[in-house]
């Protein structure tokens, strides 16, 4: 069993993501190109009652995701220090808190 680092693990997610948002957006030019079509000839147009509602999902996951990064990032920041340097400072670490 392969053990996985956590930042191989953030890698991972971050790939899958963009692999996910860039076939959302492929999905969503095909919708468009349908909806085209349908009205080039003169049909109604076409429903897609879950196409919102992913949209949605996928872009409060996105920004839920991209929150985290940021912190994790900001976090790694401040983990770069040596604990003796750190230490005589840790009131940064409970304003780094109250900032998040």
């Amino acid at each position: 069993m392969r053990i996985i680092r956590e930042t191989e693990c953030r890698s991972l997610l971050n790939s899958f993501r963009r692999e996910k948002r860039t076939e959302w957006n492929s999905l969503l030019e095909t919708r468009q190109k349908i909806v085209d079509d349908s009205a080039h000839f003169g049909l109604a147009e076409p429903e897609f009652p879950l196409a919102e509602e992913v949209g949605a999902d996928l872009e409060r996951h996105q920004q839920m995701w991209s929150t985290f990064e940021k912190f994790n990032k900001d976090l790694g920041e401040m983990a770069k220090e040596e604990w003796i340097v750190f230490r005589a400072k840790s009131y940064r670490f409970e304003e780094f808190l109250t900032q998040w």
